[in-house]
C-alpha cells in the first residue's frame, strides 16, 4: 500500500447542538487520527460567571496555540472540534464587533477541509448553549457564507446517529481521495 505523506487538518463547525464534539471524536477514531477538543465549551463552563468579550479573546488565543501545537503532530488525520471561523462569528453574533483582522488569521491557520454540521438533529440545552430554535438555522447559514467567503472546501453533514457519522466518513473519504 502506498504511504501517505499528506497530513489533513479537518475542522468540524456548525451551530450549537449539532453533534460536532461527538462527530470529531468518532472521525478521529475511525481514521486513526487525533482529536482536538473544543476549547470554548470547557473554558466557558468553568467560569463562575457569565462570559465576556475578554473571555472570547482568551479562547481565541488558546485556539491559536492549539493549532500551532498540532503542527508538530505527525498523525496524518487531525480533527478539530471548532476553529477560528466559529469564534469570528461569535464576536459578530454576540458582541457585534471584530477586534482583529480575521481574514489574516484564517488565512494563516490553514485547515484542509471543513465539515459543516446541519441543525437537523434535536436541540439539547445545557448550561453553555444559548442559541436554539431558529437561531441555529440562521447560524448555519452564516457559517456556510463564511466558508464560501474564505473559499474553504467543505461538506455538509446531515442525518441522525450512525447515519450522520457514516455521512461524515464518506465526505472525508471523498475529500482525501480527490
Amino acid at each position: 500500500m502506498k504511504q501517505r505523506s499528506k497530513s489533513y487538518k479537518i475542522a468540524i463547525i456548525g451551530p450549537e447542538s449539532t453533534g460536532k464534539s461527538v462527530l470529531s471524536e468518532q472521525l478521529a477514531k475511525h481514521f486513526g487520527g487525533v482529536f482536538y477538543p473544543e476549547i470554548a465549551r470547557d473554558y466557558i463552563s468553568s467560569l463562575a460567571r457569565n462570559y465576556t468579550i475578554n473571555d472570547i479573546d482568551a479562547i481565541l488565543e488558546m485556539q491559536k496555540n492549539q493549532y500551532f501545537e498540532s503542527i508538530n503532530d505527525t498523525n496524518p488525520y487531525q480533527f478539530f472540534d471548532t476553529e477560528w471561523i466559529i469564534t469570528k462569528i461569535w464576536y459578530e453574533w454576540v458582541y457585534k464587533v471584530l477586534p482583529i483582522n480575521f481574514s489574516e488569521v484564517i488565512d494563516q491557520l490553514e485547515y484542509d477541509f471543513y465539515l459543516l454540521c446541519a441543525p437537523d438533529i434535536a436541540w439539547i440545552p445545557d448550561s453553555v448553549r444559548e442559541n436554539g430554535g431558529d437561531a441555529r438555522k440562521q447560524l448555519f447559514s452564516v457559517y456556510e457564507e463564511e466558508l464560501q467567503f474564505f473559499n474553504r472546501p467543505y461538506g455538509i453533514v446531515q442525518g441522525y446517529g450512525e447515519s450522520r457519522t457514516q455521512s461524515a466518513i464518506l465526505i472525508v473519504n471523498e475529500f482525501i481521495h480527490r
